[in-house]
């Protein structure tokens, strides 16, 4: 695979606060707003030949749902939510360096966990024999993600990403092409 266009899944029915691991479905709202996300993809001719999801409820049906073509669809336990285990409520609003400290204190995944499980899936894809994918995954992955590659060059993006954004990775290179949707979808 050569370029990999990353969204965050769509709005769920419980929208307060860090929800990890837990299975959350997707709100009808979430439905509604990702079959636009999915014509916007249409009209901007966003291709790919086949779908990667984290294994969580509410990403594989965002991926269902953006997935109009019926390509191949799989779900990938490298792009799942952080692994915030027990942490709940505790680890809301902290600062990344905050959740850090405590996450290796409670056994949880660390944001560098996080990032090299990541980086192990992108290395993993780029073996696929599709040219271009797309992959729904998580905000705060998607950040570590977004501020990792920003890194080796390309263009500069930073979280938190809204329901249904993302941005496109060439994965010859390692860097961020361009954003999604393009900011003409946001202008008054």
């Amino acid at each position: 695979m050569e370029k990999l266009m990353v969204l965050r899944h769509g709005p769920t029915e419980k929208h307060e606060g860090i929800k990890g691991r837990e299975n959350i479905p997707l709100s009808e709202e979430g439905k509604q707003y990702l079959s636009i996300i999915g014509q916007i993809m249409d009209i901007e001719q966003v291709p790919f030949e086949i779908v990667i999801s984290s294994p969580l409820e509410r990403a594989v049906e965002s991926a269902q749902i953006l997935n109009r073509h019926h390509c191949r669809q799989f779900a990938s336990p490298f792009f799942n939510e952080l692994d915030i285990q027990n942490l709940g409520k505790k680890a809301q609003g902290l600062a990344l360096s905050d959740y850090d400290q405590l996450a290796r204190e409670a056994g949880a995944e660390t944001s560098a966990q996080a990032l090299g499980r990541m980086l192990e899936g992108l290395d993993a894809l780029k073996t696929l024999p599709q040219k271009n994918g797309l992959l729904v995954s998580h905000s705060i992955v998607m950040n570590l993600l977004a501020a990792a590659l920003s890194r080796n060059g390309g263009l500069q993006l930073e979280g938190p990403f809204d329901y249904g954004c993302g941005f496109l990775v060439d994965l010859n290179t390692m860097t961020i092409e361009a954003p999604f949707p393009p900011a003409r979808y946001f202008e008054p």
